[in-house]
């Protein structure tokens, strides 16, 4: 019965994404790039409207945060700065630099299975556990006792 868990979750950890298989402890932030903008940042590199998602990670995905728009450097993976908000966002609404209104964005499916991960694996685990519980009753066998 042991060998029939290792080989399950086996198969689910090799079925998960490449990005997502490294255990990881902490927050992972991924920006997502919407469109270009006319706007450039403080050293002049040129920007892009994104948004950010952030995973909280213990050992894989357990949450998913999504932190709203940002003005993503491009051509520099990971550099961002944060929105303007109120009276600096209307002016540049009003100068063209930004789209009025802004364009809506949605989280994909694929950063929702790395933000929750860990308890898709959990799930899984269990529903196949109990598959297996009910297929042994159903044929008189005993399900083995836990280790503890």
């Amino acid at each position: 019965m042991i060998f029939l868990r290792c080989a399950i979750l086996a198969t689910v950890l090799l079925l998960v994404p490449a990005s997502a298989k490294a255990w990881q402890f902490g927050d992972t932030e991924r920006l997502h790039k919407i469109e270009d903008i006319n706007l450039k940042g403080a050293d002049g590199e040129p920007l892009y409207l994104g948004y950010k998602t952030t995973v909280v990670n213990f050992g894989a995905g357990v949450y998913l945060k999504d932190d709203g728009y940002i003005l993503g450097v491009t051509g520099k993976s990971g550099r961002y700065y944060d929105f303007p908000a109120g009276d600096k966002l209307t002016r540049f609404q009003d100068d063209k630099l930004l789209p009025n209104p802004l364009p809506p964005y949605t989280i994909s499916w694929i950063d929702y299975g790395e933000g929750y991960l860990l308890w898709i694996v959990l799930i899984g685990y269990a529903i196949i556990h109990g598959i297996v519980v009910l297929y042994k009753r159903r044929r008189g066998q005993k399900p083995e006792p836990e280790a503890t």
